[in-house]
This record gives C-alpha cells, sequence and structure tokens, in this order.
C-alpha cells in the first residue's frame, strides 16, 4: 500500500477499534492487537492508528512467521 497524507476514513466499527486501542495506548499500554473478522478493515483501522499515534516518527509492524491459515 502506498504511502499516504491522510488515515482512510473509517467506518462505524473501525472507529470503535479505533477508539479502543488509542485509549489502552492512552492508559500506558505499550502493545496492541486488533481481532476482527475477515475482510472487516484491519488494515485501515491500524494505518489510521499509526497515522494517530506516530504522525511524526516511524512505525513498526511485526508480523508472525508461521502460516495462520490450514
Amino acid at each position: 500500500m502506498p504511502a499516504t497524507a491522510h488515515p482512510p476514513q473509517l467506518r462505524p466499527h473501525q472507529k470503535d477499534a479505533f477508539k479502543a486501542l488509542t485509549d489502552a495506548f492512552a492508559a500506558g499500554e505499550e502493545r496492541g492487537t486488533i481481532v476482527s473478522a475477515c475482510g472487516t478493515g484491519k488494515t485501515h483501522t491500524a494505518i489510521a492508528a499509526a497515522h494517530h499515534l506516530a504522525a511524526d516518527g516511524a512505525v513498526l509492524v511485526a508480523v508472525p512467521t508461521l502460516d495462520l491459515a490450514w
């Protein structure tokens, strides 16, 4: 996905996840996980969170090295 100057528009359920994630970080959490069904926009929610949490910096996204599908 190419870099963008503006985060994507979020749907209501994505806004709820975004708020829960940013509230957790504001409360002192150091890690976050977005759990949602396939196709519900986890990537868009994460992009919006990255723009919010590190607008002038870098974001590290770690992914497992094992296949998640059977």
